[in-house]
């Protein structure tokens, strides 16, 4: 998933010339629309298994970065880069809550140690926000 910034983002300043205001616009388009993907898993997981319900995530995102690198492919078509951050916001946030889930139901008895031995890292606290969303917008 950072991978998948990383490249969007150098792509639209390198190819399709954004300015930093451009850039920062698809950002808060991005994140908007992340906050708003929250709530698919909740509602793909009263239909679905979680495992299937993953997988699903996972093509969504896929499929709506194929097709953006299929259309965007010049800068008169620039403008479908916002369009796009919509959905990779809404994929995104579908699949990062997902695989959350998953890791949470999944291997339960081991959170104190994860917790314990990654408290002060980077995955220590995307544990901790996941945990936070999971138990705020699924497990209710």
């Amino acid at each position: 998933m950072q991978a998948l910034v990383v490249i969007a983002t150098t792509y639209s300043i390198e190819v399709l010339n954004f300015s930093a205001f451009d850039s920062g616009l698809a950002f808060l388009i991005f994140v908007f629309f992340s906050a708003i993907g929250c709530y698919i898993p909740q509602l793909s997981l009263k239909r679905i298994n979680p495992i299937k319900s993953d997988q699903l995530s996972i093509i969504f995102l896929c499929v709506f970065t194929t097709l953006a690198v299929a259309f965007i492919s010049s800068v008169e078509r620039r403008s479908l880069y916002f369009v796009f951050a919509i959905f990779w916001g809404l994929a995104g946030m579908f699949v990062w809550i997902l695989v959350s889930y998953l890791n949470y139901s999944l291997f339960q008895t081991k959170k104190a140690t994860f917790i314990s031995h990654h408290s002060n890292t980077t995955a220590g606290w995307k544990y901790t926000i996941g945990m936070s969303l999971i138990k705020r917008f699924i497990v209710q």
